[in-house]
Order: structure tokens, then C-alpha cells, then sequence
């Protein structure tokens, strides 16, 4: 399978070069070769010249700023003279790969993902890193490159070597690994490539490719159709002006006293604090559960960054724990064995925060009874659960603690706010806590240090006009969901678990693997429509790299597969019917 011969350049430094030039001319191209470079204009230069219609970028080999600057810099050129093929090369991490390698084998990756921007998201047949272990000097990769070349998609990008040590042409590779490689190479799967690298490498060289990558980022598309936006509609502006003209206009109030009880009724009349945000909520959580500084809390992986930021804001720190398959939430077996290793250590965590993702709740029947074998309380995270039930109990009841959040996005909103549930006691020295630690004397006294916390009386009518819809969003919500899965029956969608009734913040589908979700929103973004990958598991940010966790992989495979579909309460039926239309079009 060769392609037609037609003006290609080579970018390629180091060993692979001249194996790379040869192969690429057996396939008839006319090559012209050239050396990375920093220079923009130079390379601008030099490509002008060239006039390519094919460009080939091998970075498996090289100074690792030099490739990062020769993507940025191919970039810019190229987003003024688009070619029809891009290619690029890059090194996989294998198990052998060292610790410098590792290094390079990161940026490479980041560079390669940030190249593959060039020419916008909606570029015909672009697509993400392939992985394939063909070292680039082994007889079988001319069989790949041909297969690249000859392949209908535009932007073809190949994370190769490093991790089969082949050190020359004739050396043989079995088979089925060539046949699997080109395949890999033309449906274009593993999507989170360019991810897992960084995640593996040092963190001087993952915060120098986070910088390198990210320093000239492409404009966002406008979008028609967003995620979760809020809805706001007479009866808010009605409250809004109901407490306006109450004069209350300080942090406490009967707005928010009215607010906290009828928030109660929604989780099984548990006591409630309205706050200012859900991490204050978290944080609170952690001091009333007894956390001190240098404590650990066990922290479920698969969540928002800001339920591991609340552990910092404690003085403690988070150790990640992976998710089941039934529920997408915190996996009691594996809690189990951590709390087990945590007792044999002599030092359990001060606490343990299970999260609801999405508005499906955990299995707490089972996470309650792993805690309370070692006593250590746990603290249920249903930021993204309101309204929510499981096992017969709403959704911020079932733990010693529960935690609600009302930022913009969520199912309803007070512009930014939570609301932290349980025991009555622990829930006054919550309140005292979030008024600053003031006790009742004329001149404001302090034996302690508080917080700014507490949830403004303005804020909380607006809360109450949205909570007052909160059956009718449920029910909208979960038409949308229907509408969905109805309307696209070849995707999967994330399981139900034990909740028997679901908020549906937001539907999520699992998509097939020759769609990667990074690409699929962008090219959903290009259509406006915003969508967002699954929640990216913490254990693989960079600000905790270093930080333990207990994983069984189910996080990272949710995070490879799974994207977030426009779901608010008003999202009309011709809007959902254009999110439907444009996700079968990305994911062809």
C-alpha cells in the first residue's frame, strides 16, 4: 500500500533520522529532510521553500525543548498553510523505559497531543496519539508508515519505540504485534496516550511540558449550546427582590434560616448550614470529623480537584482511592484493604470522603460498614447529588457528614454556595466556625481562628426560588437523559448503580474507542456545543503526582472513554436534537 509521490518533509533529529528518510522514499515520497529548530522564522523558511503537502515530525529522539519549540513553532506555520498529511512520532513509556527517558518520552507526548491542534478541531480526520511498540528502525515500520501515509485521515500521530529494544533493520517483531500496530494506527484509539505520559514522568519534566504545551493556546469556539448553564427565571428575580427590600442585607437573615430548613427536607430532614461554597463545606466536614494537620483522608480519585483541595485546606493529606464499575463511585473492596493496610500500620486517616459523580450516589451500605469497622467517619461529597436517592435515603443523608454544592453549574444555584449536613452538635460548631469563630460578647471575641463561610441572606432567596423547582428540573433532566440514549444507541452510558432515584446532572456517555473524548469535543466545540471529558482522576494531576493512591484502573478507563453532554434544564428539544446531531458526526 503505497501513496502516490508528493512533496513530504522530514523534521527529525538524532539516530532515526536517516532510517526514517529511507523508509518514507521506499514508499515514493520526495523527501526533503530537515533538523528541528527553535526558530520560527527560520523553519517558516525552510518550509516556504519546501512547499510541502505531507509533513512528517519524528520527536523520538532529540533535546526535549528543541521538539517541544519546533511543535509551537510548525504550529503557527501551519495554521496559515495547511497540509493535506501531518504525522507525527513520538516515544512510548514502556516498563523498562528509564527515568530520563521518561522525561523526554513525557514532553514528546505533550508536544505531539499540542501539534495535533494545528489546524483547528474540526480539521478532517484529526485525531489523537496512537500508541504502537514498532521501534521506527525495525523492517516492519515501513509496513506502518505506509498504512499512515495511505490512510484518509489528515492527521495521523504515532507514539512509538523506546520500550522494544530492536537495534537494527533486520531484527524481526512477531507478526500479530505489526498487524495490531497498524491497526491501532488506523482507528486511531487510545486516547489518553499523550495523558498517561505525563502522569509517569518526573515532575520537573511533566511541569516543563504543562508549560511548554500550554503556552500558545488556541482561541475557544464560540458555543450555542452549553454543558450545565443556570436557569434563572421570575420567581428568582422575585426573591432576589423579596429580600432586597427585607433590608436584610448582611449574611444572616430569614432568607437563609428559611433556606437551611427547606434544604433539610430534601435530605431526610438532616440539620443543614448554608455556606459559601461546597469545599468550605468539605473543609468543615474534616474539622468536625477531629482532622488534624498531618492527618491522611482517603479521598476518592475520581472527582473534582476542589474535594482533595478542601484535605489541603485542613492541613491534611488526601490518599486516592479508586472507583467500583457499578456504581462509578468509591470501591469498597479496595477501601477495605487500604483501611486494613492503614490499621496494620498504626495510623488509619482521620477520615474518608466518598463522592457522588454526576448525581449517581455510591454503594454506602457497604462504605459505611468498611469505615465503621475501623471507626473512621465518612464523609459523603454530593456536590453533584441534590435530590438524589440510594438505598432508601436522599443523597447527603447517608454518611456522618454530607456535603451539597450550589455553584452555577449545579442542578441548582446560589451563584456559588453548599451546604454542609449532620449531627446537630457538630453542625452548631460548624455555623460558629463559619462566622469567623465569633463569640456572643459587644466587642467580637476570638479563643480560635475562624472562617469567612457562611452563606449570604441574598444568596439564599435565590437558593429558594431555584430549590422550589427542583422536582421539575429532576423530571426535565431525566427526559434529556431518555432522549439520549434513545437517540444513540451505539454508545454506552454510565451505570445506575444503587441510586433508585437520580438527579441526572449530567448525562454521560461512554464512547466508542476510535473516539477519544478530548476529540470529540473539540470537534463538538467546532459544531458549538460544549461538552467535557469525564472527570480526570486526581491521582493523575500534576499537583498530586506524588501523592499515594490505590488504584485498580477503573478511573482511568471512565476518564479514556467517557464525556459529558449538554444537560441543563432548559436545553429545548432542538437544541438536544443539535448535540445529537453533531456527536454522531464527531464520532464517525
Amino acid at each position: 500500500m503505497t501513496a502516490p509521490a508528493a512533496p513530504t518533509v522530514l523534521l527529525s533529529t538524532g539516530a532515526s533520522s536517516d532510517d526514517l528518510a529511507r523508509q518514507i522514499r521506499s514508499l515514493g515520497e520526495e523527501l526533503t529532510p530537515l533538523d528541528h529548530t527553535d526558530d520560527a522564522a527560520t523553519l517558516a523558511g525552510a518550509l516556504d521553500a519546501a512547499g510541502p503537502t505531507r509533513i512528517v515530525v519524528d520527536l523520538s529522539h532529540g533535546a526535549t525543548l528543541e521538539a517541544v519549540a519546533t511543535c509551537l513553532a510548525l504550529r503557527a506555520w501551519l495554521d496559515a498553510n495547511p497540509v493535506d498529511r501531518l504525522i507525527t512520532i513520538t516515544a512510548d513509556i514502556g516498563a523498562d523505559t528509564t527515568a530520563g527517558e521518561a522525561s523526554h518520552s513525557a514532553v514528546h507526548a505533550a508536544a505531539c497531543e499540542r501539534l495535533l491542534a494545528a489546524g483547528g478541531p474540526d480539521a478532517p480526520g484529526a485525531t489523537t496519539a496512537v500508541v504502537g511498540r514498532v521501534p521506527i528502525n525495525a523492517k516492519p515500520a515501513e509496513e506502518l508508515l505506509s498504512a499512515l501515509f495511505a490512510t484518509e485521515r489528515s492527521h495521523v500521530a504515532l507514539i512509538a519505540v523506546a520500550s522494544t529494544r530492536l537495534d537494527s533493520a533486520g531484527d524481526e517483531i512477531p507478526e500479530p504485534l505489526v498487524n495490531g500496530v497498524v491497526a491501532v494506527a488506523l482507528a486511531s484509539i487510545d486516547p489518553a496516550a499523550a495523558e498517561a505520559a505525563l502522569a509517569a514522568a518526573e515532575p520537573s519534566a511533566r511541569t516543563a511540558a504543562l508549560r511548554a504545551v500550554t503556552s500558545a493556546p488556541a482561541p475557544a469556539p464560540a458555543m450555542d449550546v452549553l454543558l450545565s448553564p443556570p436557569e434563572i427565571g421570575i420567581g428568582e428575580y422575585e426573591a432576589m427582590t423579596r429580600a432586597l427590600d427585607s433590608g436584610w442585607i448582611a449574611p444572616a437573615g430569614p432568607e437563609l434560616n428559611a433556606f437551611e430548613a427547606e434544604l433539610s427536607a430534601w435530605v431526610d430532614d438532616h440539620p443543614v448550614v448554608a455556606l459559601g461554597s461546597g469545599t468550605a463545606a468539605i473543609h468543615l466536614a474534616l474539622l468536625a470529623a477531629g482532622t488534624e494537620r498531618g492527618d491522611e483522608v482517603v479521598v476518592q480519585t475520581a472527582t473534582f480537584a476542589a474535594t482533595a483541595f478542601a484535605v489541603h485546606h485542613a492541613g491534611a493529606v488526601p490518599v486516592f482511592c479508586d472507583v467500583e464499575n457499578e456504581t462509578g463511585n468509591l470501591d469498597p473492596d479496595l477501601l477495605a484493604e487500604l483501611l486494613a493496610h492503614k490499621a496494620a500500620q498504626g495510623r488509619l486517616p482521620a477520615a474518608v470522603i466518598a463522592v457522588d459523580l454526576y448525581g449517581l450516589c455510591a454503594d454506602y451500605e457497604r462504605l459505611r460498614a468498611v469505615c465503621a469497622a475501623h471507626d473512621v467517619p465518612l464523609i459523603q461529597d454530593s456536590a453533584e447529588s441534590l435530590g438524589s436517592r440510594a438505598q432508601g435515603t436522599a443523597a447527603g443523608a447517608h454518611a456522618t457528614f454530607g456535603v451539597l454544592s450550589f455553584n452555577g453549574n449545579k442542578i441548582i444555584t446560589t451563584s456559588g454556595g453548599g451546604a454542609l449536613t449532620g449531627p446537630a452538635e457538630a453542625l452548631e460548631r460548624a455555623r460558629y466556625l463559619s462566622t469567623q469563630a465569633r463569640m456572643p460578647a459587644l466587642h467580637y471575641e476570638h479563643a480560635e481562628v475562624g472562617y469567612n463561610y457562611r452563606l449570604s441572606n441574598l444568596l439564599a432567596a435565590l437558593g429558594r426560588a431555584q430549590l422550589a423547582t427542583l422536582g421539575d428540573r429532576i423530571e426535565r433532566k431525566a427526559q434529556l437523559d431518555a432522549n439520549y440514549v434513545e437517540a444513540l444507541p451505539e454508545l454506552g452510558w454510565i451505570p445506575r448503580g444503587v441510586t433508585e432515584r437520580w438527579n441526572h446532572w449530567l448525562t454521560v456517555a461512554v464512547l466508542p474507542a476510535w473516539a477519544p473524548p478530548h476529540l470529540v469535543c473539540r470537534r463538538l466545540a467546532a459544531a458549538g456545543v460544549e461538552a467535557r471529558p469525564y472527570w480526570k482522576p486526581m491521582h493523575s494531576q500534576p499537583v498530586f503526582a506524588e501523592h499515594e493512591v490505590w488504584r485498580n484502573g477503573n478511573a482511568d478507563r471512565a476518564y479514556a472513554r467517557g464525556i459529558c453532554l449538554p444537560s441543563g434544564f432548559g436545553l429545548s428539544d432542538a437544541d438536544q436534537n443539535t448535540v445529537i446531531e453533531a456527536l454522531r458526526t464527531a464520532i464517525r
